[in-house]
């Protein structure tokens, strides 16, 4: 690895809340399910996201997609609400020129009429995208449905549109990690 790089071609990158491991493809690398927010659970369900705490694993293994994805009503099957997470692609760094650092980021939310969707929906992967066109793809969760846009005028903690609020979140922690994985 060259020693201009922060992060290495086996996917370990050491950003703010800790070492994180991804996972090596063929030219890109793929980091799943990295908590951008403190889960919505309890007396932070209604709230706004607040920043999540170092992880206590000495290396969070991202390795793996879980698939999480956030309750849209009160049916929670197949959902968990602990799901404020993101994806991220990256060419691999030894793919990546000196002149090409910073590489452009691309952010990606699902659609769904803020009711329904998730980062995943139809086997989104943004591996191609970066490794032919030499992006960083984010993609990020939030919650939707009642749980990211119910308003509760009765009840003050019930404030509304948690969903764009994770949204920013989400976008603000793009902003303070991705130079580590060599995003601009």
């Amino acid at each position: 690895m060259d020693s201009y790089l922060p992060i290495s071609d086996s996917g370990l990158v050491e950003i703010s809340q800790g070492f994180l491991q991804g996972l090596q493809r063929e030219s890109s690398l793929a980091f799943f399910e990295i908590p951008y927010a403190k889960p919505p659970l309890g007396e932070l369900r209604w709230a706004e996201p607040e920043i999540p705490d170092p992880w206590e694993a000495e290396i969070y293994n991202a390795t793996v997609n879980q698939h999480r994805s956030c309750p849209m009503y009160s049916d929670l099957a197949g959902s968990t609400e602990d799901c404020l997470t993101l994806n991220i692609f990256m060419p691999k760094p030894s793919e990546i020129s000196r002149n090409d650092l910073l590489l452009p980021v691309m952010f990606w939310l699902h659609g769904g009429s803020f009711r329904n969707g998730n980062k995943d929906q139809n086997g989104f992967d943004g591996q191609y995208m970066a490794e032919t066109h030499k992006v960083i793809v984010v993609n990020a969760e939030y919650r939707a449905g009642a749980f990211g846009f119910m308003y509760e005028e009765s009840v003050p903690s019930i404030q509304g549109n948690q969903g764009i609020k994770d949204q920013v979140r989400a976008l603000e922690w793009v902003n303070q990690n991705i130079e580590f994985f060599l995003g601009d």
